[in-house]
């Protein structure tokens, strides 16, 4: 009897601690130090020989510790979700080859946005083109990306302030969990296929064709809303571009990144559609053309500015690459695929959806129709 009074005397004392230290809001020591408590009075039960007791001590010592981990978790999530971009952060990217590749994903977005102002969008067509874009970018784990992102840079903050401690490591463990969940994963090619036949079907067959005879390119065109006018002059190639972006490129390890990564591909399969119907016979024919290729492209960035241009034409014609060279598809489908189904067009035609609504946006006799756009004789 003078047994079981002590154990409830002892369990109603822990108890009435628990809830002042709850009520109070300990800090994560102060949780420690009550598990610690609750483990040496579980313990003295068990030397006392009052197994029940020593069981709920430890279940309520276990208990704290899980929450202290969800609460661990949540803070080192909500610190992840509260972190903002900055211009620090830009900053911090500006490195020679993050700026070059930002140069190349601009230059992308430039030829992309420059057919999607050509194609004239109804308001409803926007609105369906919004929806599709925010099913490809879900599928990519975009904002999981973001958040992951975010999660490395608070890590570095901390790093960099000297602050590292336990929620930095509960920020760099849940961020690296994420990470090893993600990085494996690639999008569904089906799901992409799916997006691409669902915007393409919101096309009118004038904005087909407008999209067919569109040859990229990153130059804004005189008239933004003349879809006839949009993409390259007929003078400017695919070809003649890719003479003039290896004319242009660093001299030395820049320029044979950008060489093999760029025109290497385009080069082999070249080589490979004269090898299948009979125009070269064995190796040595193909090394001589990789060997003439490259010519072209030295001769060409060791050209003064005058030479090249009277020149570059010639030189461009000479490298007889496919009609298809680099990201230059021909099909419409592909096209879409391409230029269109681009994620980073949804903060755009949001703003455009409102200018809209509020009546600022521009009015029907602006727009060029697309039902007048003649039909044009190259091939598909």
């Amino acid at each position: 009897m003078q047994r079981f009074l002590g154990t409830v005397l002892v369990t109603i004392a822990l108890v009435s601690l628990l809830r002042l230290w709850a009520d109070e809001g300990e800090t994560p020591a102060g949780v420690t130090e009550r598990v610690r408590l609750l483990r040496e009075q579980a313990e003295k039960a068990d030397r006392d020989g009052d197994v029940r007791l020593a069981e709920e001590l430890r279940a309520q010592a276990g208990r704290l510790e899980q929450e202290q981990s969800q609460r661990r978790a949540e803070s080192a999530k909500r610190a992840v979700v509260e972190r903002a971009f900055s211009q620090d952060d830009f900053r911090f990217f500006q490195t020679g080859r993050t700026l070059r590749e930002m140069v190349d994903i601009t230059m992308n977005y430039l030829q992309n946005v420059n057919l999607l102002n050509g194609l004239n969008l109804t308001e409803d067509q926007i609105k369906r083109l919004l929806d599709i874009l925010k099913k490809k970018r879900d599928a990519c784990h975009a904002r999981d990306w973001e958040e992951i992102l975010k999660g490395y840079l608070v890590v570095k903050d901390g790093l960099e302030a000297d602050n590292a401690g336990a929620d930095l490591f509960d920020i760099f463990m849940q961020t690296e969990g994420r990470f090893l969940k993600l990085v494996d994963k690639r999008p569904d090619e089906r799901t992409s296929r799916a997006l691409s036949q669902e915007l393409e079907k919101l096309l009118t067959d004038a904005q087909k064709e407008v999209i067919r005879t569109y040859v990229p390119c990153h130059y804004p065109p005189d008239d933004l809303r003349n879809p006839i006018r949009v993409g390259q002059s007929e003078e400017s190639t695919p070809d003649l571009i890719v003479l003039v972006n290896g004319r242009n490129m660093p001299a030395g390890r820049e320029f044979e990144e950008w060489y093999r990564r760029s025109v290497t591909p385009a080069v082999e399969r070249k080589i490979a559609r004269f090898m299948e119907r009979g125009d070269f016979k064995t190796e040595a024919d193909a090394q001589g053309e990789r060997a003439r290729i490259r010519k072209i492209f030295d001769d060409a960035r060791a050209m003064s500015d005058v030479d090249f241009k009277l020149n570059q034409a010639k030189l461009a014609a000479q490298l007889q690459f496919d009609p298809d060279y680099g990201p230059v598809p021909q099909d419409v489908s592909e096209k879409v695929a391409a230029h269109l189904l681009d994620e980073r067009f949804i903060p755009l035609l949001e703003k455009r959806l409102a200018r809209l609504a509020d009546g600022s946006g521009p009015g029907e006799g602006d727009k060029t129709d697309l039902d007048t756009v003649p039909p044009t004789d190259r091939p598909t």
